[in-house]
């Protein structure tokens, strides 16, 4: 026990109402019992930044500060940059509980995006049904030519038989139907 030149003693001193015991550093910080300063009403860490009743550091904006050094939420998810919520995949995740990537739309689990209509949404900006299809906004299948498959994929050997956009389609034998009805060979 160091006693100062007032007669009062120095380096013992009881912290907050849990009756911690603290010690002076040089620094004029109060180190707990559990090696972390204490400031004004806050844990510090040996890092300089505060710690938080969860024993997570917290930043200067008063977020909590994960271990990779991102912010952490009230719900326990990494905040971004942008203050908008990482998934465990890195990616952010808006307020709807879904990845948003960094144009700024929805991606889903898979890795695609999102459109508004929530349905995922292939890189060629088509929609992607849950077979891994590209699906129009009529329902049907699309190909990745652009042109429309049959609600029922169809295939002729190895090649998908596609449907135009007058709604032809194949016929059993894998012959093209035309307009009128004609079977025109492929």
């Amino acid at each position: 026990m160091v006693t100062g030149e007032d007669g009062k003693e120095e380096g013992v001193y009881y912290v907050g109402s849990e009756g911690l015991y603290v010690y002076v550093e040089s620094e004029g910080m109060y180190v707990g019992s559990e090696g972390m300063y204490v400031g004004e009403e806050m844990y510090v860490g040996r890092e300089g930044m505060y710690v938080g009743s969860e024993g997570m550091y917290v930043g200067s904006e008063g977020m909590y500060v994960g271990s990779e050094g991102m912010y952490v939420g009230s719900e326990g998810m990494y905040v971004g940059s942008e203050g908008m919520y990482v998934g465990s995949e890195g990616m952010y995740v808006g307020s709807e509980g879904m990845y948003v990537g960094s144009e700024g739309m929805y991606v889903g689990s898979e890795g695609m995006y999102v459109g508004s209509e929530g349905m995922y949404v292939g890189s060629e900006g088509m929609y992607v049904g849950s077979e891994g299809i590209y699906v129009g906004r009529e329902g049907m299948y699309v190909g990745s030519e652009g042109m429309y498959v049959g609600s029922e994929v169809m295939y002729v050997g190895s090649e998908v038989m596609y449907v135009g956009s007058e709604g032809m389609y194949v016929g059993s034998e894998g012959m093209y139907v035309g307009s009128e009805g004609t079977v025109i060979s492929k």
